[in-house]
């Protein structure tokens, strides 16, 4: 579905990509959409932007949004850019891709790498295999341990349970 409405749209979009000032927009703690201007992000968690774009960031400028600017206010959410906070993308990664794409994305390839992101092709026909190594990517620098409660009674009847579904591991 990703994949379907991106083609559909194409590059008729706005033209000045601001990714990274939305995506901090969407992140931040004081995002008015989000309900009291209560965090809805939990104290530990993996944060991670997909930046999903035929230009670059600010392609015809749009202020201080840089990826310096960036990774600081990931570090504002009190976050570590490259450890437990990660860009990732699908842009046109260098001059040899994807010639329909308006600008080469060197921003946020500035950005994925010095998070330890990962970066696919804005122009390629499947996004799966990005997406999936963007997947298990989060998966490894996701926190899975969980600290319980209390000790249980026994280790023979301890049955996990996460979202209302049990732990079959």
């Amino acid at each position: 579905q990703l994949e379907t409405a991106i083609h559909a749209l194409g590059t008729s979009g706005a033209g000045n990509e601001e990714g990274y000032a939305q995506s901090i927009k969407g992140l931040n703690a004081d995002n008015p959409a989000v309900a009291g201007n209560q965090s809805w992000l939990r104290a530990g968690s993996v944060v991670a932007a997909l930046i999903v774009s035929d230009e670059d960031n600010c392609s015809q400028g749009c202020g201080p949004a840089n990826t310096a600017w960036m990774k600081s206010e990931l570090q504002n959410l009190g976050r570590t850019p490259g450890d437990d906070a990660r860009i990732y993308g699908i842009i046109r990664r260098d001059a040899s891709e994807c010639s329909s794409a308006a600008h080469i994305g060197d921003q946020y390839m500035e950005g994925i790498e010095q998070t330890n992101g990962i970066a696919g092709a804005i122009c390629d026909a499947d996004y799966g295999p990005t997406l999936q190594r963007i997947s298990a990517d989060i998966g490894v620098i996701a926190n899975t341990t969980f600290e319980l409660d209390h000790a249980p009674y026994s280790v023979a009847t301890l049955e996990v349970w996460i979202n209302g579904t049990k732990y079959e591991g």
